[in-house]
């Protein structure tokens, strides 16, 4: 009995001495958090660039009396440009006109004049076959009737050719869609003046602009990208832009068009992408540089 007891006793103490061991369970390894990994990006050199510019040219003399801006000026469409003297070319539109009037009264008086001619040389063939006026004297009206028809035709030319001088001194004057008046006047909503090429008391060249006007509308991004990252770059893929003149501002685009042409840049291959512009404001001026971030 005192055996079995101590046995017992025996038992308690090894199941005491276990016990902590089977609750100091191996607890398995946390797993470390991993970083969320950024949007990957393209990083390349850009400038900003303008589309059109349009070059404001007056082709027919006039002396410029007044310039009203300066190279590098903002404007807004249909304001004065430059003020010129049209007095020239409207001389020259009138003295056209009254050219064109007395041609006009000249043909009207010869084909008058032919119109009875052609009826006195009936009557003359009359006379003709009844011997009363000789082979001679007949053929000698008849090549006066020949040279009344020749003055009308001759005529005819003149006056389409002096129609033709004065609506192309019309449209000189009148057609040009960026003179308004006796002003030349800004064809652009958002207007940039690049290039200021006339001065007061000027005789306008029409070989050469008075100015060249920048439309700001359609102001973009270039950016060139090396040839090794082009296959990463997607059409309509956004963009961060970043200009170096204040890199606190940030604008943003798509990826309008990847030129099919690579060209050479200082040794390296580059290929030209253009990007719209979709949050523009005046800050951003024509040829500033810009550190573009392109999404891939």
């Amino acid at each position: 009995m005192r055996k079995i007891a101590l046995m017992a006793m025996a038992a308690v103490f090894l199941f005491l001495i276990m016990l902590p061991l089977g609750c100091n369970k191996t607890e398995p390894p946390t797993e470390e958090a991993v970083a969320p990994v950024e949007n990957p990006t393209i990083d390349a050199f850009g400038t900003i660039a303008v589309k059109t510019i349009s070059e404001l040219v007056i082709d027919f003399p006039a002396q410029v009396t007044e310039v009203h801006v300066e190279a590098g000026q903002m404007l807004t469409a249909g304001e004065k440009l430059v003020t010129l003297d049209l007095r020239d070319i409207k001389n020259a539109i009138e003295k056209q006109q009254f050219e064109l009037q007395r041609l006009q009264n000249d043909l009207q008086m010869q084909q008058t004049l032919h119109q009875k001619a052609q009826q006195d040389l009936q009557r003359r063939q009359s006379l003709l076959d009844s011997g009363a006026i000789s082979d001679t004297e007949y053929e000698e009206f008849e090549m006066s009737v020949i040279g009344a028809a020749n003055t009308v035709k001759n005529l005819e030319i003149s006056i389409a050719a002096a129609q033709s001088e004065l609506t192309r001194l019309n449209n000189k004057l009148y057609g040009n869609p960026h003179l308004k008046g006796n002003a030349l006047v800004s064809p652009f909503r958002q207007g940039l003046v690049y290039q200021l090429n006339c001065q007061t008391g000027q005789t306008t060249d029409p070989a050469r602009s008075l100015l060249s006007i920048m439309d700001l509308q359609t102001i973009y991004a270039e950016a060139e990208i090396p040839e090794e990252f082009i296959g990463d770059v997607k059409p309509d893929a956004a963009v961060r832009i970043v200009p170096v003149a204040d890199s606190s501002r940030e604008y943003h685009g798509r990826i309008k068009k990847i030129s099919d042409l690579a060209v050479e840049r200082n040794g390296e291959t580059i290929i030209p992408v253009e990007i719209s512009l979709d949050d523009y404001d005046e800050f951003l001026k024509p040829y500033y540089n810009v550190d573009v971030q392109i999404s891939i």
